[in-house]
């Protein structure tokens, strides 16, 4: 494309108005902060209504329709999005370059380039190695943007637009398929219920030779290496695989208890998470020296005369047990709920022939693992797809 360099701050209005809270408390108002900006699809996603009152302390930037809003800082995460028509003199966060299209430039064209690497890069590059990676309003303002006529411009923006819109459509379609990929183990576990149905139910305290709990310990908020001891975090327990990755380092020396070491073959349960995933439970597949039980995690230690440990992690996730343990969560937060060891001990299980309760197993194993495959092919294919809009946006921005 041949253009002429121009800085964005001699095409873009500086005079940005700003409010003060103290002398409009009761006026309440959409506000848009960094983390209201989806950086993936580059749109308002989550904003908040406030009343000035209540207002963040950056809640000062007066934003309008058609404005581009470029998050300062960690430049590298491109927080950028285009005000929608419903944010119309609305707030925004002082985290945010305003950049107001003056009559040469177009707000749709200003927005795909401010996307593109040609506009990041050297953006990240003004932040490489300084503690606190955020560039300035000036800093933003000083780059520079292939300026074509206005004409050229409106064309250009309207043909990535319609590229971009496809590439979206396609990645929504794709991270759909593996929201529909878990439906098929649901389906597996829903059969097994009804198969079950007239099997004897017993609850689970009959089937366990005891319950052990983790501790609290004090830990970094940095995740752990894979020889680092660390202590498991609540999302480590997920409802198809232990993800020992989710760890929380311990900073100061310390030498624990073994009881307290991940071991091969542990049902661990979760005490405590949001009211979908309270009392997930997995199978661990080997050793982890490295890992810590929380005072968030429960270990099973099953009687193994009465119930197979594989079968007992399918009967903790069937439908009549998940509706037990929910109803029985404590808690008023919907981001945390618990389960206590008592209630956790009465959930019903549904107890067939150990014979039978092997064959469900191994069928659920095999069903989950295919699931994971799906879900890896489906997550390869997002990623790709997510690489998709860069490379457009490089065939116009490329030479800037």
């Amino acid at each position: 494309m041949s253009a002429n360099m121009r800085p964005l701050a001699d095409l873009c209005n500086p005079a940005i108005e700003t409010i003060d809270h103290k002398r409009n408390q009761d006026r309440e108002f959409w506000y848009v902060d960094i983390s209201a900006v989806n950086n993936i699809t580059k749109t308002i996603s989550t904003p908040q209504r406030v009343k000035g009152r209540r207002a963040s302390v950056r809640a000062r930037q007066l934003i309008k329709a058609r404005d581009v809003l470029v998050a300062t800082t960690r430049p590298n995460l491109n927080a950028v999005a285009l005000v929608p028509n419903e944010y119309d003199q609305q707030v925004c966060s002082t985290g945010f370059c305003v950049l107001r299209c003056g009559p040469e430039l177009d707000p749709d064209y200003l927005y795909c380039f401010v996307r593109s690497n040609a506009f990041i890069e050297p953006l990240v590059d003004l932040v490489k190695g300084a503690l606190y990676p955020a560039v300035t309003d000036k800093q933003v303002l000083s780059r520079s943007i292939p300026w074509v006529p206005l004409v050229l411009q409106r064309r250009i923006a309207a043909q990535l637009k319609a590229h971009l819109a496809i590439v979206e459509q396609t990645r929504q379609a794709a991270q759909a398929q593996v929201k529909d990929s878990v439906h098929f183990i649901r389906r597996y576990r829903e059969e097994v219920s009804e198969q079950l149905e007239n099997a004897e139910c017993v609850p689970m305290r009959g089937l366990l030779e005891g319950i052990e709990a983790g501790k609290s310990i004090q830990t970094s908020e940095r995740l752990a290496t894979d020889e680092e001891l660390a202590v498991l975090k609540v999302s480590a327990i997920s409802w198809t695989e232990f993800r020992p990755n989710e760890a929380k380092a311990i900073g100061a020396v310390y030498k624990p208890e073994d009881r307290h070491r991940v071991r091969a073959g542990d049902i661990i349960v979760s005490r405590a998470n949001t009211i979908e995933l309270v009392g997930a439970v997995v199978r661990v597949d080997r050793d982890y020296p490295f890992r810590l039980l929380s005072d968030k995690t429960l270990r099973l230690v099953v009687n193994e005369k009465l119930v197979d440990p594989d079968y007992l992690v399918q009967a903790l996730r069937m439908p009549e047990a998940r509706e037990h343990i929910e109803q029985n969560a404590t808690g008023t937060s919907d981001s945390m709920r618990n389960i206590s060891q008592e209630a956790l001990r009465a959930t019903p299980v549904r107890l067939p022939s150990l014979t039978i309760q092997r064959q469900i197993a191994k069928r659920a194993r095999d069903v989950e693992s295919t699931v994971r495959r799906l879900q890896a092919a489906f997550n390869n294919q997002i990623e790709e797809i997510e690489l998709l809009p860069a490379r457009l946006l490089a065939q116009t921005f490329a030479d800037s």
